[in-house]
């Protein structure tokens, strides 16, 4: 378990700037906390940094053509995602549909008759609109299903300098010396060349580690409206 208090405790050490068993002051601790949180919103924008994926399940009315999702959203989540993972699905009856998520806006407009029916969505255009995201389905479901949707579990924000906070392998280290190169200025120091080495090393293995690697697809969806790129013509 970490908290806020030991990672700034750590990341000021490593400038040189509170000795083994020295305590922050308690201004500068506040400084950085607030400095803390702020890396953190900005590493919540890249999913490479997320610490896993979680399944959010709703109910899908029928002859709903879209739903919001976020904090104030039709379906309620912490804080809207940045994107829908794959493997999203919907369930009528006892079986499980895929739901295919990476359509582009393009794609998506491309539809023509987007008030088309059918057992549940084959595909869903999601919109990161703030502070709640809108997924717009096609086709709509002609009776009620339930979605399960894969999305990105991010960092959360430090509330405090002491609650104890779960962080996954690797994370601790990587906010220790990220911390230390972002307030390094804030305290007219130079950052160590350890220092930026170690940040940017620890921060890769959290990418290397969430990172996926895409599929060219090559099959026409059952959704296309038959004027599919010119991707194979050659």
């Amino acid at each position: 378990m970490a908290t806020a208090n030991r990672i700034i405790r750590q990341a000021l050490g490593k400038l040189g700037l509170v000795s083994p068993g020295e305590s922050v002051k308690p201004g500068d601790a506040a400084d950085c906390l607030i400095a803390l949180n702020t890396m953190l919103d900005q590493w919540r924008v890249e999913s490479l940094f997320a610490v896993s994926t979680a399944t959010v399940t709703a109910a899908l009315p029928a002859n709903t053509s879209s739903m919001t999702i976020g904090p104030t959203g039709d379906i309620v989540v912490a804080s809207r995602p940045i994107r829908l993972e794959p493997g999203c699905f919907f369930t009528s009856g006892n079986l499980d549909y895929p739901i295919e998520t990476g359509l582009t806006e393009a794609e998506y407009n491309s539809i023509l008759l987007k008030e088309a029916g059918g057992l549940g969505p084959d595909v869903a255009f999601y919109d990161p609109a703030w502070p709640n995201g809108t997924i717009s389905f096609f086709p709509q479901a002609s009776s009620a299903v339930t979605l399960s949707l894969i999305v990105l579990t991010q960092l959360s924000a430090f509330p405090d300098l002491t609650t104890e906070i779960s962080l996954a392998p690797g994370y601790e280290a990587a906010l220790v010396f990220s911390l230390a190169e972002y307030v390094a200025a804030d305290f007219e120091r130079e950052p160590p060349r350890t220092v930026t080495r170690n940040a940017a090393l620890f921060r890769n293995s959290i990418r290397r580690v969430n990172v996926t690697v895409p599929q060219l697809k090559t099959a026409s969806p059952p959704w296309a409206s038959g004027r599919w790129p010119a991707i194979l013509a050659g």
